[in-house]
C-alpha cells in the first residue's frame, strides 16, 4: 500500500498503516488529545518521510503547534530552518529570525542562520556586529566560513584584512 499525503496530512496520517506503524497512530491520537510533544513527533515523521510521504508544509504546521507555546526549542529551530531555506513554504527571513531567536538551546546551525540574517539584514535590522557574534558561536560550517570570510574581506566590523579572510 502506497501512502500519500496532502495538505490535510492528519486525515492521511490517520489512514496510514496502523498495523505496521502503530506508534504513528498513537502519536496522532496523543496530539489530538492535547499532548504537544506529539505534534513535534508528527512533524519529524513528515519532515523525514517516515511511514508517510515527506510533506514539509504539514511538518511546518505541526512544529508551529508545539513551538507556539514557547516550550519546544527544537520545533523553533526547525521552523527557522524551514522559513530560512523556503522548505515547505516561501522563504521568509523575518519568520526565520523570529523562530530562531525563540530557541533557547545553544545549537550550531541556529547561530549560522541568525549570523547570516543579521550580517546581511535579511528579515531583521542589519547589524554586522551581532551577525559576527552569532557566527563566532557557531561550529565550523559553510555559513560561518562564508559570513566571516565576507566580513573580513570587506574589512567590515572588525577591520581585519584580506589575509584574515583567507585563513577562515
Amino acid at each position: 500500500m502506497v501512502i500519500t499525503t496532502s495538505m490535510d496530512g492528519e486525515n492521511t496520517f490517520r489512514q496510514s498503516r496502523e498495523r505496521k506503524f502503530p506508534l504513528c497512530a498513537r502519536a496522532l491520537k496523543a496530539a489530538e488529545a492535547g499532548h504537544l510533544w506529539s505534534w513535534h513527533i508528527i512533524g519529524d515523521i513528515y519532515w523525514n518521510g517516515r511511514a508517510v510521504e515527506r510533506n514539509l508544509p504539514y511538518a511546518l504546521e505541526c512544529y508551529k503547534k508545539t513551538a507556539s507555546y514557547g516550550n519546544d526549542s527544537y520545533a523553533c529551530r526547525q521552523l527557522g530552518r524551514l522559513y530560512f531555506n523556503g522548505w515547505g513554504t516561501a522563504v521568509d527571513y523575518a519568520q526565520a529570525v523570529q523562530w530562531l531567536e525563540r530557541d533557547k538551546e545553544p545549537e550550531g546551525f541556529k547561530y549560522d542562520l541568525l549570523g547570516i540574517c543579521y550580517l546581511l539584514g535579511r528579515g531583521c535590522q542589519q547589524n554586522p556586529a551581532r551577525g559576527k557574534a552569532f557566527l563566532e558561536k557557531s561550529q565550523d560550517s559553510p555559513y560561518k566560513s562564508y559570513g566571516l570570510g565576507m566580513m573580513y574581506a570587506g574589512a567590515s566590523v572588525c577591520g581585519r584584512t584580506l589575509k584574515r579572510a583567507w585563513s577562515i
